[in-house]
């Protein structure tokens, strides 16, 4: 008997990319759908292809997935974002995996082939690094033993325990985003998120950071992981790469005029306190 498997999509105006990534995922036992306020037709789109819909506001990315994990009844999750796609051959690995290991291992890694604008990225830092724009990624996973980590803004990963295998037929993740105003706005939301981790974690930006980070970044996307090789596409995620660094700098070094600030008024209420 195979083990049940439920599948948890998080969205936020996805009626363009929903019915594919739920039509991919129509074998699973239970789809959970945790919306985030959507104002097109993302919620009536995950009702109607059979979904538990659960409509939350976003605190944080690992909230929400943490979420959409305590609406899950089966023991197996897996993890999508509305823009991509579980494949047939995945499907089949899927099913047969669990139906021979399920209690070998407590998750598994997906490879994902990445896709920008209807082509396959091949080179830049998206898939360069580990098997001709493909990477791996824990997507499956058994819910009584792994978590996401709560201060893991953005890219969320989870933290468990037991042995992990691979899988080794692809999920395909599209980026359709309906144009690249879409996907500089997602680039800008990103680097807030990860502005606001690594400002967490102690970093601290120089005036040279401005220069340098950013650069660096376009260099490694484009040039170190040949990012040239993708043509137009490896020249867009450059730039976006540099334009991430950007903006890292910008709100870390924002976070620190605003404590700044307060460190300079707090010692004047001191001063004032003292001499009155």
């Amino acid at each position: 008997m195979n083990p049940r498997i439920s599948a948890v999509v998080l969205t936020k105006n996805e009626e363009r990319n929903l019915p594919d990534c739920l039509e991919s995922l129509s074998w699973v036992d239970e789809i959970v759908v945790v919306d985030d306020e959507s104002s097109d037709r993302t919620v009536e789109i995950a009702k109607n292809a059979g979904s538990r819909v659960v409509v939350q506001r976003m605190k944080s990315y690992p909230e929400q997935r943490a979420l959409a994990v305590s609406y899950c009844s089966s023991d197996w999750v897996l993890w999508l974002d509305a823009d991509e796609r579980i494949t047939p051959r995945l499907r089949g690995e899927i099913q047969t995996r669990l139906s021979m290991d399920a209690n070998r291992y407590t998750a598994y890694y997906v490879l994902r082939q990445e896709f920008l604008l209807g082509r396959s990225v091949n080179y830049t830092d998206w898939g360069a690094r580990y098997y001709w724009g493909k990477t791996y990624h824990l997507r499956l996973f058994r819910k009584d033993r792994w978590c996401f980590k709560p201060d893991q803004k953005v890219h969320e990963r989870l933290e468990g325990e037991g042995p992990v295998g691979r899988l080794y037929h692809l999920l395909h993740h599209t980026n359709a985003n309906p144009d690249l105003d879409t996907r500089f706005n997602k680039t800008v939301r990103y680097a807030r998120l990860e502005a606001e981790m690594r400002y967490q974690c102690g970093f601290r930006v120089k005036w040279y950071d401005f220069i340098f980070r950013p650069l660096l970044g376009f260099f490694k996307s484009f040039v170190w992981f040949r990012g040239f090789m993708d043509g137009v596409n490896g020249l867009v995620i450059a730039w976006c790469n540099l334009i991430t660094q950007v903006c890292i700098c910008s709100y870390v070094y924002e976070k620190q005029e605003e404590m700044t600030g307060l460190e300079v008024r707090k010692r004047e209420i001191q001063s004032l306190w003292r001499n009155s």
